[in-house]
């Protein structure tokens, strides 16, 4: 008696309750066991969603044995049936009705699947010792993913995922990094990875372009560039893993490179490291120029001059508001040496701030009484009327403050009045 393995389809994943449906606990109980039995054998990878699944390796590792026990052990005469006899051959464990429930549970499984790969068998030897090459192949209407593995001892090892769509072909190892990809004439290799984590940085790319003689090899340096070292040309990785050439000056300051879609052009002015201007080409008909001014970059839009900050580590102008003019330095005088006599505002006699030493040392190095009139009214919570506050301020001390609210030089704090009810300068919500 035989089973029949021809359709040579696998699943994405396939879990035991899938393959036990519509059994009967009861009635079905030595078919469920028998099927339990092949899907535990399978099922040795245990972590995360592949605990209660067979993952598609796991497939291909029972349709590879299950091939094996197809043939007649000479690589030939495969016709899509195993027996039992088949199995022992193959060294396989399990009795033959386990295998049997199993496959048809599985097949019924998968031809309700929608996300399925076809299996290809190659049997090959290498070094005199057999093995078999299997590839598993999705295709879509724009896409194309087949993963490879190879069959050396009774399990299968995956060597090789390629993915191809309209952008080209890429090529992964089995920890995922990227070994190969093709597009529009251009096939680089990657290899010599610096450690076997998924984002590790290949050692030695290679780059051959369809139509141009020779290939260029880069190799990586220190800082995560790549360097070319039949021309010295430098190169960096983008996000496609692609090289994007970039070129340096003598002080070792980048003067041309490529940064997503654009390129830019700098210049700088004798031993800066700050561009002095700054050039994008978007395009044939697209490019915008960078001035330096400053810590700030300015660009023409018609007859409008606009400023921007410069993002270097994102090559990304922000644009911001014109710098306003700097206020010349405040000129404090000391105090006039005739007596001026006031009459004081009400609420204001006898009400002496008496700062201490910080806080004197503080008014000191302020210029005008609007600074000071910030400090005194910080922890007030209230709306107040500044205007008039900072007036009377000004006009009640006048051994601190000119007429024009300038600090003197020699300022008399411990004759500072301020009130400490300011009820007559809060401004009242409307009710």
């Amino acid at each position: 008696m035989t089973f029949r393995i021809g359709d040579n389809t696998v699943s994405k994943k396939v879990t035991l309750e899938q393959l036990t449906a519509g059994l009967d606990p009861a009635k079905d109980k030595k078919k469920i066991d028998r099927i339990t039995l092949i899907f535990n054998q399978y099922n040795t990878n245990t972590n995360g969603s592949s605990v209660d699944a067979l993952d598609l390796d796991e497939q291909v590792a029972l349709m590879n044995d299950l091939h094996r026990a197809d043939g007649d052990g000479k690589g030939k005469d495969f016709d899509g049936k195993v027996s039992g006899k088949g199995l022992k051959k193959a060294g396989l464990a399990g009795e033959y009705k386990a295998y049997r429930d199993f496959i048809e549970a599985y097949q019924r499984s998968v031809a309700s699947d929608v996300n399925t790969y076809n299996l290809t068998f190659k049997d090959e030897t290498l070094d005199g010792t057999p093995f078999i090459e299997t590839s598993a192949v999705q295709q879509g209407e724009t896409t194309r993913t087949e993963f490879q593995y190879n069959n050396l001892s009774g399990s299968a090892e995956r060597v090789l995922t390629t993915q191809s769509d309209t952008e080209g072909t890429r090529s992964f190892d089995p920890q995922g990094r990227l070994t190969r990809q093709v597009k529009d004439g251009t096939t680089v290799s990657y290899r010599q990875y610096d450690s076997g984590a998924r984002n590790a940085k290949a050692g030695i790319i290679t780059v051959r372009q369809d139509g141009v003689d020779g290939v260029m090899t880069v190799k990586l340096q220190e800082d995560g560039t790549y360097l070319n070292e039949d021309d010295n040309s430098h190169f960096r990785l983008n996000r496609s893993g692609f090289l994007d050439e970039f070129v340096l000056d003598d002080k070792n300051r980048i003067t041309a490179e490529v940064w997503g879609e654009n390129s830019f052009n700098y210049t700088y002015d004798s031993e800066s490291s700050e561009p002095s201007t700054v050039t994008i080409n978007q395009g044939e008909a697209d490019e915008i120029m960078f001035n330096r001014e400053s810590e700030l970059y300015t660009s023409m839009n018609g007859d409008v001059k606009e400023y921007f900050q410069f993002d270097k580590k994102k090559r990304l102008f922000t644009q911001t508001h014109a710098p306003q003019p700097k206020e010349p330095p405040v000129k404090k005088h000391s105090r006039p040496t005739t007596r001026t006599l006031i009459k004081m505002t009400p609420g204001w006699r006898n009400q002496r701030v008496k700062p201490d030493a910080d806080m004197t040392a503080k008014f000191n190095a302020m210029s005008k009484a609007d600074e000071v009139l910030t400090e005194l009214t910080a922890k007030f919570d209230g709306q107040l009327d500044t205007t008039k506050l900072l007036a009377d301020l000004i006009k009640n001390n006048p051994s601190v403050f000119d007429a024009n609210g300038i600090i003197y030089s020699d300022a008399r704090w411990n004759r500072l009045d301020f009130p400490s009810d300011l009820t007559a300068y809060e401004i009242k919500s409307p009710v």
